[in-house]
């Protein structure tokens, strides 16, 4: 019998104490957890509120610039200017020892042209490269190949003899050998200086100059380096010892040729009739005209092609064979000065009484000098052969030279652009130009631009030397080059004078790199091109006499005209930036104002590790003469860079 108070502990009904207070706390627990997940919840729509309000902080309110220009360009450039200004100095008092005073020895830049180009040749040919580059580079390769030079070089002399209508072996060495001598023709001199034009670009016995319309210099002929026989004998030492260096040079060369052709020959028993040969080129040489000191070369008589000798019309003949479209017609009206037209009358008349085989004689001589000057049969330096390929293939060079250094904003295309217009309306608006000349000076113009833009357009670079070939011999390179550029030359002839402009020598002569702000391109590169633009104008065919005198009337004032385009380009420039101007950060380190960094990039593209005075002349000289430079850095007036009086720059 169960007592009436027992509890059965598995009772459903039952809950001890202990168990009551569990359940309780587990209740608890639950509603604690569930109203703890309810706020969680609750939180999301406040955390995806406040992460919103964050971005949109962020991005509505960007934080503080850096108070300088931070760009790579700008760093580079801040660096390199610090190193090489000199703030101890007053722009005001000295500006180009102010820009140019510091340690210039250090800066990375301005590194020698010669050394950039070098550089680019040697980086190894690649199929994505324009052909012309590609040819460049082989050009050099094969330049820089020094085993073979020497034997390939002669190999291939006895070709172009024959194609300039000389014989291997002077005829005069031929008869002193008692060799057979072909009596048929006489020596024509003519076709042999004409042909020797056209593959070499040499002048012999007739200079011509054909890189300007209508200005066709008939004149002076060129002289091979050692050439340096005495214009007139006197029985003084120092004559003799001038003659017999010089016959020794011409009488060496002639030998190195010679055994080239026969290397069997015992030159021992031969030196004498070779020194003999060098006497005879001298007796020659000293019965040539020389520039005639009595005839004023500011007269410029108009010949038309007809009146000129026979001799000479024939030489203009064969020099623009398959030329049709540059050959002078007989009615071209010539522009030959009075020196130059007294020189060929005097050289017709003394070659024609003299022995042909003599002529023969001193023309073998003088391309023998030429060729074996080369480096074919030098070991030169990686820098001769740098130098040898931007003559013959200075376009290419150019294109290299923008592409590797990738200029940006700072190209010569986009620049090209911003100044053009410029230089156009100013053109147009000078009133101390006649109409002609105006014309005249725009047509000039965009023939330079047109040269500009074949070293920016890889597709006009090609269609430019697509007559060019080049191979695996340097001497073969070498004349197939200076071909290219004499035919060019001379089918440019009725062209204005700037497509004869080299960009590569003036103003890609060192690398523009992006200098990091607008004001400071402009002031370097912008300065630059438009002086290269303008330059040559003056004293062309371009320009009328009345034009040319009133120019020379405003130059005056400069103690070197080339300051006047200098002065032109900053003028320009500085209205080009202005038109375009926006705020610019300063770099970093020194805080210029934009016009001030303006002037000194001009300063600075001036800058030479020897500091040279005309450096200093030029840059001083144009900047004193410009009201915006006084005040863009406050100068005083009367101070050395704001003088009372200034010249006055095309106007």
């Amino acid at each position: 019998m169960v007592k009436e108070n027992h509890r059965d502990s598995t009772s459903a009904r039952y809950t001890s104490p202990h168990e009551a207070d569990v359940k309780t706390l587990c209740k608890q627990e639950c509603v604690r957890i569930v109203h703890s997940k309810r706020c969680r919840y609750a939180l999301i729509p406040l955390v995806l509120f406040l992460t919103i309000l964050v971005i949109y902080v962020i991005f509505d309110y960007p934080p503080e610039p850096p108070p300088f220009c931070a760009t790579a360009a700008c760093i580079r450039t801040g660096w390199n200017l610090k190193q090489s200004m000199n703030l101890q100095v007053k722009p005001c008092d000295d500006f180009y020892s102010y820009v140019c005073g510091g340690n210039w020895t250090k800066l990375s830049d301005k590194r020698k042209p010669g050394n950039e180009w070098q550089n680019l040749l040697a980086e190894n040919v690649s199929q994505s490269d324009p052909k012309p580059v590609r040819q460049a580079k082989q050009i050099f390769n094969v330049c820089t190949n020094r085993g073979n030079r020497i034997v390939e070089g002669y190999g291939k002399l006895e070709g172009y003899y024959k194609k300039f209508g000389l014989p291997m072996i002077p005829t005069v060495l031929k008869r002193s050998e008692g060799w057979a001598v072909e009596e048929d023709l006489p020596f024509d001199w003519v076709d042999s200086v004409a042909q020797i034009r056209r593959s070499l670009g040499l002048n012999v016995l007739i200079g011509i100059d054909a890189a300007d319309t209508n200005r066709f210099v008939l004149g002076y002929p060129d002289l091979p380096k050692g050439w340096d026989y005495p214009t007139s004998y006197r029985p003084k030492i120092e004559h003799v010892s001038q003659l017999l260096e010089t016959v020794q040079i011409v009488a060496t060369n002639m030998i190195q040729v010679a055994v080239a052709i026969n290397p069997s020959w015992n030159i021992t028993d031969r030196e004498n009739k070779f020194e003999n040969l060098g006497y005879q080129i001298q007796d020659l040489h000293r019965l040539l005209p020389n520039k005639s000191t009595t005839v004023s070369d500011e007269d410029q008589p108009i010949i038309s092609v007809q009146d000129l000798d026979p001799m000479l019309q024939r030489y203009l003949n064969l020099l623009f064979t398959n030329l049709p479209d540059a050959k002078p017609a007989p009615t071209d009206q010539l522009q030959i000065s009075s020196s130059n037209h007294q020189y060929l009358k005097d050289l017709i008349k003394t070659l024609t009484n003299q022995d042909p085989e003599q002529i023969e004689l001193y023309i073998w001589g003088v391309v023998s000098t030429f060729l074996l000057q080369h480096r074919f049969s030098h070991v030169g330096l990686e820098s001769d052969c740098a130098d040898q390929v931007r003559q013959l293939m200075g376009p290419a060079i150019s294109y290299m030279a923008i592409e590797a250094n990738n200029p940006d904003n700072a190209s010569v295309e986009v620049m090209l652009q911003r100044v053009r217009p410029e230089l156009k309306q100013t053109i147009l608006a000078i009133d101390w130009m006649d109409e002609p000349s105006r014309n005249g000076s725009l047509t000039m113009i965009n023939a330079k631009i047109e040269v500009l833009e074949r070293v920016l357009n890889a597709s006009k670079l090609e269609l430019y030397y697509r007559e060019l070939d080049v191979g695996g011999n340097n001497l073969e390179n070498w004349i197939n080059g200076l071909g290219f550029v004499s035919k060019n030359k001379l089918k440019s002839w009725r062209s204005t004078s700037g497509s004869q402009w080299d960009p590569a020598a003036t103003i890609l002569q060192k690398p523009f790199r992006d200098l990091g702000l607008d004001s400071l391109n402009l002031g370097s590169l912008g300065v630059t091109l438009i002086s290269e633009l303008l330059s040559g104008l003056a004293n062309s065919t371009s320009w009328s006499n009345r034009t040319n005198q009133a120019y020379a009337h405003l130059t005056t004032c400069f103690e070197d005209s080339r300051f006047d385009l200098d002065a032109v380009g900053l003028i320009l420039a500085l209205q080009v930036f202005k038109r375009t101007e926006e705020t610019e950060q300063p770099l970093p380190g020194e805080y210029f104002t934009a016009q001030q960094a303006f002037f000194i990039a001009y300063g600075w593209q001036t800058c030479n590790g020897d500091r040279s005075e005309r450096s200093k002349s030029r840059v001083n000289n144009v900047v004193r003469n410009f009201e915006p430079f006084s005040e863009a850095f406050e100068c005083s007036a009367g101070s050395p860079m704001n003088p009372e009086e200034k010249c006055g720059v095309w106007n």
